[in-house]
């Protein structure tokens, strides 16, 4: 993971390979997992809820909204980065999870 990301994911989206990744306080995304995303948001889905903070659903609300709303949009997450930095003053460590299902080329 390079020093400016926060998050950095690869996955499926109808069959096919998607990425996104917040880097240098920027979303950057395949298209088809963007329009799956987008669709999330407008349906007002929401993360948490009864004594957890409630995140609604959001692209352009920070990175951490952004991750979870992104997580829902895969078919399929195969790999997943996730800085410290992340998680603000947490201590929460960095994570990084690689599916061991077959490895599809990387989307650049």
């Amino acid at each position: 993971m390079h020093r400016g990301e926060l998050f950095d994911l690869e996955g499926l989206v109808a069959g096919e390979p998607a990425r996104a990744r917040w880097t240098h306080g920027c979303l950057v995304i395949t298209a088809q997992l963007r329009c799956r995303a987008e669709a999330i948001v407008q349906e007002g889905h929401k993360f948490g809820g009864d004594d957890l903070t409630v995140v609604p659903a959001s692209l352009d609300g920070g990175p951490l909204p952004a991750l979870l709303t992104l997580i829902r949009a895969f078919d399929q997450v195969t790999r997943a980065d996730l800085s410290p930095r992340l998680f603000g003053d947490s201590g929460a460590v960095g994570i990084s999870y690689a599916s061991t299902a077959e490895r599809r080329p990387a989307v650049t």
